[in-house]
């Protein structure tokens, strides 16, 4: 549960009105009226968005967030719809990833694929065995967010603003939604109500091969907005015994075309990733609707190759 204090609103906003400060406060009230398990179990998010919504009529403002997974703090705008609900209402947000990361026993160079504003940094970098790391994001109004959280962390990463794509062009549109609060679904796929940018294009397997040197093991997480499947299945890094893949697919995604290509492939152990559960291991495609159940939610899986020491990997033991 949060302490107001810890918000440290004043330190980084040391004009912030009266009426600001009340309305964080307002904001972290109600995200943990949401909180409450009974409460979400009847309405969910229900009215979240309107809360929002008023509160962007209001000048924006940078507040500290201090994570429960890990002791850091991130700032964020008092309108990021996404990652207020992320970090007030959903708090552990993908600790499934977090736990899967802690089960590796090696050194490990950690490749965060669209990156937002930098959440992976300190999950990655609060375990002892990741040596590098390495952050790209297409968005460039989210570079200068990833530098201030990574600062703010004393973390050190090389962050790359490009968009990874699975050819050898220089640049590429990039789309960028015009409500700078939906930045999460900023794409290469055309979205509506966006606008395009040319944004400098890196090779994904390029980015993989670097990673993959003198390491006993690369972890690459992809969160690429639908463009998984092309990067996988033009990859020549995919048999790599040394690569493991955290991959997302989407609720909506009923083909689930990632999963059923390393599925084929039958080098992987594909498994379904579970906050605070062990993972499931998916050995077909017929069932992943079942757990797939809500269409605009992300899932994660982990393709783990079958030849990685088990002892490498706590999880798998």
């Amino acid at each position: 549960m949060f302490n107001f204090q810890e918000l440290q609103i004043k330190k980084i906003n040391p004009h912030l009105s009266t009426m600001q400060t009340a309305l964080v406060f307002l904001i972290v009230s109600i995200c943990k009226f949401y909180r409450i398990h009974m409460i979400r179990k009847f309405i969910g998010n229900l009215g979240f968005g309107f809360f929002l919504r008023l509160i962007a009529r209001i000048d924006t403002f940078e507040i500290f967030f201090p994570l429960n997974i890990v002791k850091f703090k991130f700032q964020i705008s008092s309108n990021d719809k996404y990652w207020l609900n992320a970090l007030l209402i959903d708090q552990d947000y993908e600790i499934e990833i977090y736990q899967f990361l802690k089960g590796l026993r090696v050194e490990f160079n950690f490749l965060d694929l669209g990156s937002n504003i930098g959440y992976w940094a300190p999950m990655a970098r609060s375990i002892i065995f990741c040596k590098r790391l390495t952050l790209v994001e297409a968005n460039g109004s989210l570079i200068p967010k990833i530098k201030a959280n990574l600062e703010n962390n004393s973390i050190n990463a090389e962050i790359l603003h490009a968009a990874v794509v699975s050819t050898n062009i220089s640049h590429v549109n990039f789309h960028i939604p015009s409500d700078g609060r939906q930045h999460a679904i900023s794409s290469l796929i055309p979205i509506e109500h966006s606008s395009n940018v040319q944004v400098q294009a890196v090779n994904f397997d390029s980015l993989v091969t670097t990673h993959l040197e003198n390491t006993p093991l690369a972890v690459v997480k992809m969160d690429l907005e639908g463009i998984e499947y092309e990067l996988l299945s033009t990859s020549k890094n995919l048999l790599n015994p040394n690569l493991i893949i955290i991959y997302e697919e989407h609720g909506s995604d009923k083909s689930h075309k990632s999963t059923e290509l390393l599925l084929n492939l039958d080098f992987h152990k594909i498994l379904f990733l579970v906050p605070d559960k062990p993972a499931i291991l998916i050995k077909s495609i017929e069932n992943l609707d079942l757990i797939k159940t809500d269409e605009y939610k992300g899932y994660n899986y982990a393709a783990v190759p079958k030849g990685l020491d088990m002892n490498t990997l706590k999880l798998l033991n």
